[in-house]
């Protein structure tokens, strides 16, 4: 089997997952944009074929060229089936001309978040309803973000939940996994309104008056409010890394933690959450979109409910108080991701979609 793969900036990491995964299955060529997949390149399976090209910025007419070019050498590949990560404006110009293929597409989010505002310029709605118009199949994350693109898909999508790059790929360290347990709290990835780290700021002022000592961190890149950065630097325990995270960094600062904390107040699915059980830490998370679908209460982290800042202060409180119980947790989420979350499951199903798309499309090739 021949397989494209076609990711834009945002989701390299984990499409390279994938491609490295598949590699079992047949020829695998991964084409992204050459920037993002850069610091990723020593991760890639050498027997996936990489094809990059240089990003333009999204209102350049120029991205009509690069179009064509991604077509013609995607054309050229002569490829069984094609998979597109979706949320990508330009992607959905290049879906009619590759309708002599059997076509996928992962829809990644059915509706922009709220407050991201990165994500409503892309106007969500014009990939997704491409996507479902002219891909012979769907993928999505979670239950939660197939029905809310039901009525644009009908019965043609798959839930295959999410997987993020673990287990000696990229982020985790190959060996033991350590309890070096610096920090308290972590909260981990691009900082935007709708993951509620208001909400954290808040809940942990909470935790402060029974655990006076506790210590956040919070690492990703993104727009923090210059009231709550004061706020933080003024305030003991808080430690802010404003900025993109290495590759290189992820380990240690997951390691460093006890608990890994998504506060969301509204979300489709998250990496971070198996990302957090390969190093084998407890999630709490918001009863938000898909999240609570992979995080089993009481198993492998704990639910609350959305805008309870009470709620969330209790939970960070339980497992600050109860480390064996933190770290069973945190043994039962590194079990899940090992399997049920596995990239060589995740490729199983995958397959799956691809085979039963390749024999509707030869049918209705063979019928004209």
């Amino acid at each position: 089997m021949r397989i494209v793969l076609v990711a834009h900036s945002g989701l390299v990491d984990y499409t390279i997952g994938l491609a490295n995964a598949l590699t079992g299955y047949g020829t695998v060529m991964l084409m992204a944009p050459q920037l993002a997949i850069q610091p990723f390149l020593s991760f890639i399976h050498s027997h996936v074929i990489v094809n990059s090209w240089r990003s333009l910025r999204l209102r350049n007419p120029r991205n009509v060229l690069l179009t064509k070019q991604i077509v013609d050498e995607i054309a050229g590949f002569k490829p069984d089936v094609i998979h597109f990560q979706g949320g990508f404006l330009w992607f959905t110009i290049m879906l009619p001309l590759l309708k002599q293929w059997p076509l996928i597409t992962t829809v990644h989010d059915a509706e922009p978040h709220r407050g991201d505002h990165g994500s409503n310029r892309i106007q969500w709605f014009m990939p997704n309803r491409f996507a479902a118009r002219y891909s012979d199949a769907l993928i999505v994350h979670s239950q939660y973000v197939l029905n809310k693109i039901r009525p644009l898909a009908e019965e043609n999508a798959t839930v295959i939940h999410h997987i993020t790059p673990g287990d000696g790929f990229i982020y985790v360290p190959k060996g033991r996994i350590e309890h070096r347990e610096d920090i308290d709290v972590l909260f981990f990835g691009r900082i935007v309104a709708y993951k509620g780290l208001d909400l954290l700021v808040e809940a942990v002022n909470l935790v402060a008056c029974k655990f006076a000592d506790v210590r956040v961190c919070i690492a990703g890149e993104g727009h923090v409010p210059e009231k709550m950065r004061k706020s933080l630097s003024q305030t003991s325990g808080f430690q802010l890394i404003n900025r993109y995270i290495a590759p290189a960094d992820v380990a240690d600062l997951f390691l460093s933690a006890k608990m890994v904390v998504l506060p969301y107040k509204d979300a489709s699915q998250s990496g971070v959450v198996p990302l957090s059980y390969s190093f084998a830490r407890p999630v709490i998370t918001t009863t938000v979109g898909g999240l609570h679908e992979i995080v089993d209460h009481g198993s492998t982290g704990l639910h609350v409910p959305p805008d309870d800042t009470t709620a969330l202060a209790d939970a960070i409180s339980f497992l600050l108080k109860h480390p064996d119980k933190r770290r069973q947790m945190g043994q039962q989420g590194l079990a899940k991701v090992k399997h049920e979350l596995s990239w060589p499951h995740a490729a199983y199903q995958t397959i799956q979609v691809y085979q039963e798309i390749m024999e509707r499309h030869a049918n209705r090739q063979q019928a004209i």
